[in-house]
């Protein structure tokens, strides 16, 4: 779980985030909102696809594999480490979590929030934008 965690909401996060933001300022606008359109369409039925069998798996494989994660808050500290679950997202992942959230509660919020939970949240929104670059 902690390698999954990692590698999503940090390392590719960042790099999915940086080519979303070229594609962006490079784009036809038209297509682009076309992609947008598109995807604000199916977003929710990605949405549940991912919960429903990305998470499973995750979980099933935790579950097999490093009993000691369950499923912590990502403010607390991670088994046999010295930092925080938050601690290892990149700021882009964190920041665009939050706008995820009911404005005003962004950080109460964060603080409570279930690693997997967290670890929905950043492939959701990783999907959404490789899916737009592609629709692009």
């Amino acid at each position: 779980l902690y390698k999954k965690f990692t590698i999503i909401t940090n390392t590719k996060f960042t790099q999915v985030n940086r080519t979303y933001r070229v594609l962006k300022e490079m784009a036809d606008t038209k297509h682009l909102s076309m992609a947008e359109a598109w995807w604000e369409s199916v977003q929710d039925q990605v949405k549940a696809l991912l919960e429903e069998h990305y998470l499973k798996m995750v979980r099933d494989q935790d579950d097999a594999e490093y009993k000691p994660f369950r499923n912590p808050l990502i403010s607390e500290v991670i088994y046999r480490r010295n930092h925080t679950w938050e601690s290892t997202m990149s700021q882009e992942c964190f920041a665009e979590i939050c706008q995820m959230l009911p404005k005003g509660e962004e950080n109460e919020r964060m603080a409570r929030m279930p690693v997997l939970d967290a670890l929905s949240r950043s492939v959701f929104l990783l999907v959404g934008k490789l899916l737009r670059i592609y629709a692009t």
